[in-house]
């Protein structure tokens, strides 16, 4: 080992859905090195690769948990290391972290057994762990920067505290060729659905692809009773992904065979609240409610 090397403890962080049938998928990377002495950790936050694997998966809940797994090691971080009295003995090993942060291994958030290395530098090692272990379950051309759930999770904080959220349900519209599920709509008088449309991809020809794939839909569905559909869009991360973006909510504006509107980001607020007068015009709330 280099002199400016030293060596560290890791371990996967993996999600069981099921905890009884041993099926889990890795979700982030914990690593411990004594000699600095530093605990870090990456975790993923998108979600969307649970939600299709396990169709009662809590996309909300899940979040709740890694923040609180990341809050905790921060904390950690801060009362160990960094408190200048030295109160505490540096923990041996990554275990003695880990079981005192999770100390319930029979839940569906788990720690594998402890694996290591040698570095001379701590942050780029976790994040080519991460990338191998948790990227690497998927096939890279594949990673979306945001999936649709990432997208709705963002609509949906303003329609909840709007107290709309909840009043949404799912729905399915019957033609005689298809059937196509919405899962956040409601009535008043007509049927009005949500469509999260994440853009932020990691191909750019895929966002025309699914711009399409979406006109396809309404297209099929023209005649099944949808009065309004909203299309709620997640814009590319990716700045030179702009142009394609704007070409492809263009083609949605333009062709979409419903009534609809296109909303961006960041007039979710605007629209959380006319949804919300709307509701409560109509009776769906009794009681009128406003986001400050």
């Amino acid at each position: 080992m280099m002199n400016n090397e030293i060596s560290f403890e890791y371990q996967i962080v993996r999600y069981a859905h099921d905890p009884s049938s041993g099926e889990m998928l890795n979700i982030g990377i914990i690593v411990y090195a004594h000699e600095l002495p530093r605990v870090s950790c990456m975790v993923n936050q998108h979600f969307g690769r649970l939600s299709k694997a396990f169709a009662d998966f809590d996309g909300n809940g899940y979040r709740r948990v890694v923040r609180g797994l990341e809050s905790e090691i921060k904390s950690f971080n801060a009362e160990r290391f960094e408190n200048v009295l030295e109160l505490y003995d540096i923990p041996p090993n990554i275990e003695s972290i880990t079981g005192k942060i999770w100390p319930d291994g029979g839940l569906s958030y788990r720690f594998s057994r402890t694996l290591g290395g040698v570095t001379s530098d701590l942050a780029a090692s976790l994040a080519r762990l991460y990338d191998r272990f948790v990227v690497g379950q998927y096939e890279r051309d594949d990673v979306d920067r945001r999936t649709d759930d990432d997208v709705w999770t963002l609509y949906q904080s303003y329609l909840n505290a709007a107290d709309v959220g909840s009043r949404l349900v799912p729905e399915t519209i019957k033609t005689s060729e298809v059937e196509v599920k919405f899962d956040h709509t409601y009535r008043n008088g007509r049927l009005y659905a949500f469509q999260p449309l994440s853009m932020d991809l990691a191909k750019r020809e895929s966002i025309q692809t699914k711009a399409t794939n979406l006109l396809g839909k309404t297209v099929a569905i023209r005649d099944g009773g949808l009065g309004k559909l909203y299309v709620l869009l997640g814009r590319p991360s990716n700045e030179s992904f702009l142009p394609d973006y704007y070409r492809a909510k263009s083609l949605l504006s333009k062709s979409i065979a419903i009534e609809h509107e296109m909303i961006e980001e960041d007039q979710a607020l605007d629209l959380s609240n006319r949804i919300r007068e709307e509701m409560t015009k109509h009776g769906l709330i009794p009681v009128a409610k406003s986001l400050e």
